[in-house]
C-alpha cells in the first residue's frame, strides 16, 4: 500500500510538471507535501523573489534536496548583485524560520545576508533567520536590547558555524554572561530560557552548578561531550528534576527524555528494567532512522552503553556470586539455566557437560567439595580402557573443582584421580 501511495504522489507530481516546467510553476504548482517527488533538475533555476523564497519555505523537502541550499531558499550572493537593497532585505526575511519549519541554510548564505542586513535595521532580529545573527557585531547591538537578541539567538543552529568560525561560540557565550548578569557556574531557569541552544555548549561544570531545567535545553542538541554527559547525568541521578528519583523511572521517563538516551550511559541505563528498555529502544531506533535524526554510529555507540549493563551482570554472576546457595538442588538448575557457569566445552550427553570454566577460588573447602560432587556426576563417564571408573577426559573436566594443590587433597576420590592421571603420565 505505502509503495502504491508513493507511485501515485510521483505520478501526480510529474504530470502538474508536464503543464509547465518552468521553476516558478513548479514551486507554485505542486503542492507542498508533494515537493519531495520534485527532480532536482527543476530546482535550478528558482526564482529570487520573497514570495517563492516563503513558498519554498512552507514544502516538505528530502535531504538531498535540501542539499542544494543556495538554490532552494533562492539565494545567493552572485544572484543578488542586481537587487536593490530593499529587495534583499525582503527576500531574507522569507528565508526566516516559520512554526515546525527547518530552513536549511549554508554559512556562505548567512554571511552574505549579514553583508546586507548590517547596514539595515540590525534591532529586527525576529525578522531575520536567527542563524544570521550568529554573525552580528556585537559591539553594533543597543545594549538595552541584548537580552532580547540573545532570545532571538537562542533558536539558532550553531551547526552552521565552520571550524574557522567556531570561535563564536564562546564568545557570544561571554557577552550573554554579561547581558543576563550570570556570575559564577550557576545559571537560572529564566537564563537558560533566553540562552537557548547556546546552552548546547555549556561546560559541565555549568550544567552541573545550575538549575536542573538545563537538561530540557540539553535535549535538542547535536552533540554532547563525555563532559557534559557526565555533569547530566549526576542532575538525573540527584533525583531534583521533573523525572523523579532513578526507582521511580519506566519506559515513559526514556521517552520524555528526547534524544538524549543517545548519550546516556550504563550508569543511566542500569537503573532501567530490561522490558523497558526493550519496548523503548524498539521504537526509539526506529524513529532515529526513519527520521535521520542520529548516525549509525551512534546509534550503535548507545547500544554499546545498553548492552554493558548485561556484560557487567554476568561477569558478577560468573564470578563473585558462584559460591552463593551452592547446594545440589539449587546449583543444578542454575547450571542448566546458565551453561556458561560450569566448565570447559564438552561435546558429552549432558547439558550441564556444554559450559565454560568456572572460577571457584574465592569459595571455601565445604563448598568446594559440595560443587566437586555436583560436576562428578555431570562429567563423569565410564573409560572402557582402564580399571578406574574415572577416564582421563573426566579428570580435565574436574580440575577445576580439585582445589588449588590437587596433591594436598586426602578425599579418596580426588587420589583415585590423581593415581590414574600419574599412571597414564608414565605410560
Amino acid at each position: 500500500f505505502g509503495s502504491a501511495c508513493l507511485v501515485t504522489s510521483l505520478s501526480v507530481s510529474l504530470q502538474i510538471i508536464a503543464v509547465n516546467s518552468s521553476s516558478d510553476a513548479i514551486i507554485t504548482n505542486v503542492p507542498d507535501l508533494m515537493a519531495t517527488e520534485i527532480p532536482r533538475i527543476f530546482l535550478l533555476d528558482v526564482p529570487q523573489s520573497s514570495a517563492a523564497a516563503q513558498a519554498v519555505n512552507r514544502k516538505k523537502w528530502k535531504h538531498e534536496q535540501v542539499r542544494q541550499a543556495s538554490v532552494l531558499q533562492g539565494f545567493t550572493c552572485s544572484r543578488i548583485q542586481s537587487f536593490s537593497t530593499s529587495k534583499v532585505l525582503s527576500l531574507i526575511r522569507g528565508c526566516r524560520r516559520r512554526a515546525n519549519q527547518t530552513l536549511v541554510l549554508q554559512e556562505s548564505q548567512l554571511t552574505c545576508m549579514h553583508h546586507y542586513i548590517k547596514s539595515a535595521d540590525l534591532s529586527a532580529f525576529s525578522q531575520y533567520p536567527a542563524e544570521v545573527l550568529i554573525y552580528y557585531n556585537y559591539s553594533m547591538i543597543d545594549r538595552s536590547l541584548c537580552r532580547s537578541y540573545f532570545s532571538s539567538l537562542g533558536v539558532a543552529n550553531f551547526s552552521v558555524l565552520s571550524s574557522t568560525l567556531s570561535f563564536k561560540k564562546q564568545t557570544l557565550f561571554n557577552h550573554a554572561r554579561g547581558c543576563l548578569g550570570i556570575s559564577g557556574v550557576s545559571i537560572s531557569r529564566d537564563q537558560l530560557d533566553v540562552l537557548g541552544s547556546m546552552s548546547c555548549f555549556l561546560s559541565g561544570e555549568y550544567i552541573q552548578s545550575s538549575d536542573p531545567y538545563v537538561l530540557e535545553k540539553l535535549k535538542p542538541c547535536v552533540d554532547l561531550s563525555a563532559e557534559q554527559i557526565s555533569a547530566l547525568e549526576s542532575i538525573l541521578l540527584g533525583g531534583n528534576t521533573s523525572y523523579g528519583p532513578s526507582d521511580s523511572w519506566n519506559r515513559a521517563t526514556l521517552e520524555s527524555l528526547d534524544l538524549l538516551p543517545l548519550y546516556l550511559t550504563a550508569n543511566i541505563w542500569s537503573k532501567f528494567t530490561q522490558a523497558n528498555k526493550q519496548r523503548f529502544l524498539k521504537t526509539f531506533i526506529r524513529d532515529l532512522r526513519k527520521n535521520d535524526k542520529a548516525s549509525e554510529t551512534k546509534i550503535l555507540n548507545m547500544m554499546n552503553e545498553v548492552n554493558k549493563i548485561s556484560r557487567v551482570k554476568i561477569k558478577r554472576s560468573a564470578g563473585e556470586n558462584h559460591c552463593r546457595n551452592t547446594t545440589e538442588s539449587t546449583l543444578i538448575p542454575m547450571f542448566l539455566k546458565e551453561p556458561l557457569l560450569l566448565t570447559k566445552t564438552y561435546n558429552g550427553n549432558s547439558r550441564s557437560q556444554r559450559a565454560s570454566a568456572l572460577s571457584l577460588t574465592s569459595c571455601s573447602s565445604e563448598k568446594k567439595s559440595i560443587l566437586f560432587s555436583i560436576a562428578q556426576n555431570a562429567f563423569n563417564t565410564t573409560n572402557t580402557r582402564s580399571t578406574n571408573p574415572v577416564s582421563i577426559t573426566t579428570y580435565q573436566l574436574l580440575q577445576n573443582y580439585l582445589g588449588n594443590n590437587t596433591h594436598t587433597h586426602t578425599d579418596s576420590r580426588h587420589t583415585a584421580l590423581l593415581r590414574d592421571q600419574e599412571r597414564r603420565d608414565r605410560g
